[in-house]
C-alpha cells in the first residue's frame, strides 16, 4: 500500500546541502508580524498574512526541490501483514 506524505527537505540524504530555508528577509507586507491587522472604527480585524503565510518572513532564494517551502512530496510503501485466509468449505448441494 503505497501512502502519500510530505517530508522536510532537510530530511532527504540526496539534497541535504540545499536547505529551503535560506537566506529569508522581513516580509514588507506586514512587515514581519506575520499578520495584516484593519481598523474600522471601534473595531480591529487582524488576518494571516497572505504573503509569508503568518511566518513574518519570505525566502528570497528558494532552493530547487522544495521552491521554498520545505518540504516535498514523498510516497511510503507500508506493507500490512494479516492472519491467513481462513477457508470455508463449499456449501453443500441439494
Amino acid at each position: 500500500m503505497k501512502i502519500p506524505r510530505q517530508q522536510a527537505v532537510r530530511d532527504l540524504p540526496r539534497i541535504r546541502g540545499e536547505a529551503g530555508h535560506q537566506p529569508e528577509e522581513t516580509c514588507l507586507t506586514c512587515n514581519g508580524a506575520g499578520e495584516l491587522r484593519m481598523t474600522q472604527g471601534f473595531f480591529q480585524i487582524s488576518r494571516t498574512c497572505g504573503h509569508c503565510q503568518g511566518t513574518g518572513k519570505v525566502i528570497t532564494e528558494p532552493c530547487a526541490t522544495c521552491r521554498g517551502a520545505g518540504k516535498v512530496d514523498t510516497e511510503s510503501v507500508l506493507t500490512v501483514k494479516g492472519p491467513a485466509r481462513r477457508r470455508y468449505p463449499a456449501p453443500a448441494s441439494s
